[in-house]
């Protein structure tokens, strides 16, 4: 069945929204695959690249602009829940573009037929030579064997695990790049993991609590935490990273400066801040250590488990503090660095790994320190530990933050003209997203990308809407509730999404909507100056 959820107004406009449903009695196939969340998974993941890889083929350019193209989603090496595909009780949804062959207003009729009646019938059955059971079955037991890697580390106390023969570097869709140097682990590094099966896995394990990587410059560092990042997803067989896991709640915390903070409690890293409490900061553009304490902000009040700092992309005053520069200034020093926060952190369950070079102080918290050498890992720790005591480095040890005020449940302030926002209405680009008229709000692709983006969006306005029409204040931890809640259901796209949504992270939503607050309210300050 072919369904048409929105027509372009001409030809240089937005192209159609179309959706392609294969009913379960389509094709015997679909009356073999087991009923489970992760067949599911495994059936929308197959289905989708084909379907990706082999639809552009079937455009038949003709008329104006654009006009002919087929177009959908192209998956990238994360497995994840898009809106372009939906295998449910209803069979298998694909959701795609085209952009109808039209001269002037009309529609060229001929060549819509043969590609919407004939071309599409033709690759929808294409589609079962390419996918079949045993794909299927090989790839939903490949998330379970990553499931089950998942349990072993928590049960071993690993925030992230990299079994022997990893390759790292990887290119954009996870294929080992040319001259990849497989990771090998040292006994001393050694970590060896029991799977449900009984399967042992021997590899790279990093333990809950603080782990500093050290090394010199293209030795590997910041690739390899990039690669702890990738692996708090689910990545396909074929990458370079397939039995590689980091915990789901991994976030990268790092600077942006001249961004605009919605009001946030960061008094756990800063005693006083010029003209306003740090208890209530909200600034328009924002320094390095503002910009990077808001950030680590937002990520712990979304629930990160695991934070990724890096050197190159943070804050130097913000991370560590020179007490000899410190004496310089008027009133002391203002700012609690990240460093001496970090036990505190680890103890609320919350780990870290940290790319170090510039500052020792952090071989002063550290449980592991693991040095890159030529792209493979050393341990270091007895060594910066020798380092610490003959150096005499210490961390000097803050008021214990009041991390429960600073992090409790936050209004959504100012909701109620984006409740029910009109799919339509929102527009992505580049990580610029914009909610009608009124609200704006930028991510960095480090944080986040379109598609995911555009599906937070869509989700926000949802659950505000859920709210205004039930007479609720809206909440933080509910909206986190309620994208729980809709994942778990078979569709939880809705019928007029369009084929370019990926289920987004906690964070990345949360994250949104505290830039959407901040640039409304300087849009509200400009209207009444």
């Amino acid at each position: 069945m072919l369904e048409i959820d929105h027509i372009q107004g001409d030809p240089y406009a937005p192209a159609s929204r179309m959706r392609l449903t294969l009913a379960k009695t389509y094709h015997p196939l679909f009356s073999k695959i087991p009923d489970t969340p992760l067949h599911r998974l495994a059936t929308e993941e197959l289905f989708l690249r084909e379907f990706a890889k082999r639809l552009p083929g079937e455009s038949l350019p003709h008329g104006d602009g654009p006009g002919g193209r087929l177009k959908t989603v192209r998956p990238g090496p994360w497995i994840r829940r898009r809106s372009a595909v939906t295998y449910g009780p209803a069979g298998l949804t694909l959701r795609f573009s085209y952009s109808f062959p039209a001269h002037a207003r009309r529609i060229l009729g001929e060549p819509a037929a043969e590609v919407l009646g004939n071309r599409l019938t033709g690759l929808s059955m294409d589609l079962f030579d390419a996918v079949t059971l045993e794909k299927i079955e090989a790839l939903a037991a490949h998330l379970g064997r990553r499931a089950s890697i998942r349990q072993a580390m928590e049960s071993n106390g690993l925030v992230a695990f990299f079994p022997e023969g990893a390759n790292v570097a990887r290119d954009e869709d996870g294929s080992p790049i040319p001259k990849a140097k497989a990771l090998r682990v040292p006994d001393e590094l050694a970590t060896e993991i029991l799977l449900e099966d009984g399967t042992k896995l021997r590899g790279l394990g990093l333990p809950k609590g603080i782990t500093v990587l050290a090394g010199s410059a293209f030795h590997g560092k910041t690739t390899l935490l990039e690669a702890i990042a990738d692996a708090s997803a689910d990545l396909r067989t074929g990458d370079g990273l397939a039995l590689a896991c980091s915990v789901a709640q991994t976030e990268f915390v790092c600077v942006e400066e001249n961004r605009s903070v919605a009001t946030c409690d960061l008094s756990p890293f800063f005693r006083s801040l010029p003209g306003q409490e740090p208890t209530e900061f909200a600034v328009d553009e924002a320094s390095g250590a503002t910009s990077q304490a808001a950030n680590l902000h937002e990520a712990l009040a979304s629930g990160a488990k695991l934070l990724l700092v890096d050197e190159d992309a943070s804050a130097a005053n913000f991370l560590t503090r020179d007490p000899r520069m410190a004496s310089l200034l008027p009133k002391g020093e203002s700012v609690v660095p990240l460093v001496a926060r970090a036990r505190e952190l680890a103890e609320r369950g919350v780990s870290l790994v940290v790319v170090a070079g510039a500052s020792s102080e952090w071989l002063a918290v550290a449980d592991r320190v693991i040095v890159l050498s030529e792209f493979q890992p050393f341990d270091a720790t007895a060594k910066a530990r020798a380092v610490v005591e003959e150096a005499g480095i210490a961390v000097k040890k803050p008021q214990p933050a009041d991390w429960a005020r600073s992090l409790s449940d936050q209004l959504m302030d100012k909701w109620k003209d984006l409740a029910g926002l009109s799919v339509s209405k929102i527009r992505v680009q580049d990580g610029l997203v914009r909610l009608g008229p009124s609200a704006e709000s930028r991510l960095p692709r480090r944080f986040a990308e379109d598609d995911s983006l555009r599906a937070a969006a869509m989700l926000i306005a949802e659950w505000l809407r859920h709210c205004r029409d039930r007479n609720l204040a809206p909440h933080r931890d509910g909206m986190m509730e309620f994208l729980a809640g809709r994942m778990d259901s078979s569709d939880p796209w809705g019928t007029h999404a369009g084929h370019d949504l990926a289920w987004p992270r906690p964070r990345e939503t949360w994250a949104l909507w505290t830039r959407l607050q901040a640039s409304r309210k300087s849009a509200n300050a400009e209207e009444e100056d």
